[in-house]
């Protein structure tokens, strides 16, 4: 017997005769519907007495999450439909699941959508959120399906606003809160009423502020991109899509690489620390502009598929011209790879042997034919049977001498007026780098000065930028001066109820420093709010300078780092 005959038999069992499972699982214009949704209108509709039933029938198993980006036995689904199976399998996939998404950035190239999951890293099997609905759609899908449905675009890891109506998407009952799918469960609120007696329908959206233009963008930019059901970008040409976009935008050094603190910068005024928070604390965003994996052809692919989505959408703002940088990539790659292939062709043994006859030639005092004989037989008597007519000019060539080294490029000293400006504008950004309360605190130093203020010249000195040279030096702050400002920020940003370990972890000091710190700050019974220029002017009130020893000059502290070495137990000491 078929397994589609034992299935079928078994939903028999339990549902009633008006019941048509064709008319349920078969959507020929729900494409945009998810595999949960379809699953949970099927309970409704088919009578099952439990979910586990209804799972056991079409997936032979209770143990599944439905609400994951790719759910798994999908192949059971579609043997269970009617229909041909490899067909339904692959509909599914391209239309019931984030797999388009998923295998644009993750996936490789395969025959078939089958093979294509297969290749996927596991991950992508396991990303999940909570079900998100928008109020107005489930209306507008009753009257026009008649039944209300989850959308796919609505469940793409990052999207909390319907591009469509600009409201923001719910995942709880507005009024219960009692959330829409929890642990893995079926979302049944939206063909049921809630068990707080209310329909889902009843309620309206809260509309998305003016304000929030970037997450509308974001939602529709990953809604064009599931929409397009493309095929995977290769490695090569997602790295360098990213790449030469995010040099575009950002700008980059003089030899070509990505000014990083601009594009962090840059990508964090972009979105905002709301929208990047809530990415971080619903899927685990992390600082992905510190890690900087999606700039190498062998780690792009190994990139989470949310950052994957925030950097894409920060680059190219629309699924066009994401199509069109990814045309010109594959162009720049094509030509990439042609070079390196030629490059790895073997080397003219010819030209090689001269360059080798040269070499041993240049190091013989007053080269002669006699004493390369002497010296280097076999080689010598390979080139004179390859080169019997270069003689004279292998002889010529080794008396000259070799190419000197490189002189050392002059540095160019600056202007007068040169010199002033770069000095005015180092005082001005340590300035403002001292003023910052936003984060925590970072180390005012010569190289965070100078890539703030924009200076790409060598280091500056006393010979060809005095002024400048002497604006950087007395701008810089002691080991002492700068943990003291961690500590203060830490003790101002969660105040002193929040607990000594907290303080510490928000700091980023290690124990023995705080706690000196804590007991040269004892005395303070009140800690001022937090604002620009809070700590310095904090700092100043207690005597503390830039070039601050610390409270306790004399005492030895381990070194932190790479500086860090362990200890040694002394002979003799152990313990008998």
């Amino acid at each position: 017997m078929s397994s589609k005959r034992v299935t079928h038999s078994l939903s028999e069992k339990v549902k009633p005769a008006a019941f048509d499972a064709e008319a349920c699982l078969a959507l020929p214009y729900l494409t945009d519907e998810t595999i949960i949704s379809m699953v949970s209108r099927y309970h409704v509709q088919s009578g099952n007495p439990t979910v586990d039933r209804t799972l056991n029938v079409l997936f032979g198993t209770q143990m599944i999450t439905l609400n994951h980006w790719i759910p798994r036995h999908l192949d059971r689904l579609a043997e269970y439909m009617p229909g041909s199976t490899n067909l339904l399998l692959e509909g599914l996939l391209k239309n019931n699941t984030l797999f388009p998404l998923v295998n644009l950035f993750l996936g490789r190239m395969e025959e078939s959508a089958y093979l294509m999951q297969q290749s996927l890293p596991k991950r992508a099997f396991s990303g999940a959120g909570a079900v998100r609905i928008c109020l107005p759609c489930l209306r507008e899908d009753e009257q026009t399906h008649g039944t209300p449905y989850i959308h796919l675009s609505h469940q793409t890891p990052g999207v909390y606003v319907c591009t469509k109506h600009q409201v923001w998407l719910t995942e709880r009952c507005p009024y219960c809160r009692q959330p829409l799918s929890r642990d893995g469960s079926l979302p049944l609120g939206l063909w049921r009423e809630c068990v707080c007696g209310h329909s889902l329908s009843s309620f309206d959206a809260e509309p998305a502020s003016s304000w929030q233009n970037v997450e509308l963008s974001y939602a529709s930019f990953c809604a064009d991109l599931l929409g397009s059901r493309a095929f995977p970008v290769p490695a090569d040409v997602l790295r360098e899509m990213y790449r030469s976009r995010a040099i575009e935008v950002c700008g980059g050094h003089r030899n070509g690489a990505l000014d990083r603190l601009e594009f962090q910068r840059m990508i964090h005024e972009y979105y905002g620390p709301l929208f990047l928070a809530k990415l971080d604390m619903d899927y685990s965003l992390g600082n992905f502009t510190k890690s900087y994996h999606w700039l190498s052809t062998s780690t792009v692919k190994e990139v989470p598929l949310i950052r994957h989505l925030v950097l894409s959408n920060f680059l190219f703002r629309s699924a066009q011209d994401f199509n069109e940088a990814r045309t010109v990539a594959e162009v720049r790659c094509v030509e990439q790879r042609r070079k390196e292939d030629e490059s790895q062709q073997p080397p003219d043994k010819s030209v090689k042997l001269f360059e080798d006859m040269l070499s041993a030639a240049r190091e013989i005092p007053k080269c002669t034919l006699e004493k390369l004989w002497e010296q280097h037989f076999g080689l010598t008597k390979r080139f004179i049977k390859r080169f019997p007519d270069r003689l004279d000019e292998l002889l010529l060539a080794a008396r000259k001498k070799s190419p000197a080294a490189a002189k050392p490029l002059q540095r160019r000293a600056l202007t007068k007026h040169e010199d002033h400006e770069w000095a005015d504008r180092f005082r001005e950004t340590a300035f403002s780098l001292y003023q910052l309360v936003d984060e925590r605190p970072v180390r005012v130093s010569r190289n965070r000065i100078m890539g703030e203020a924009g200076w790409k010249r060598p280091y500056p000195n006393v010979e060809t930028s005095p002024s400048a040279w002497r604006a950087l030096e007395e701008s810089l702050e002691s080991d002492w001066h700068y943990h003291a400002r961690r500590y203060v920020w830490a003790s101002i940003y969660l105040r002193p109820e929040q607990g000594t370990s907290r303080i510490t972890k928000a700091s980023g000091l290690d124990n023995l420093r705080i706690k000196e710190l804590r007991l040269f700050f004892s005395a303070v019974t009140h800690w001022p709010l937090l604002k620009p220029g809070i700590l310095m002017e904090f700092l100043e009130s207690f005597g503390i300078t830039r070039q601050w020893v610390g409270p306790c000059p004399d005492k030895q502290f381990p070194l932190l780092g790479r500086k860090y070495q362990r200890k040694l137990r002394e002979p003799g000491l152990a313990s008998e």
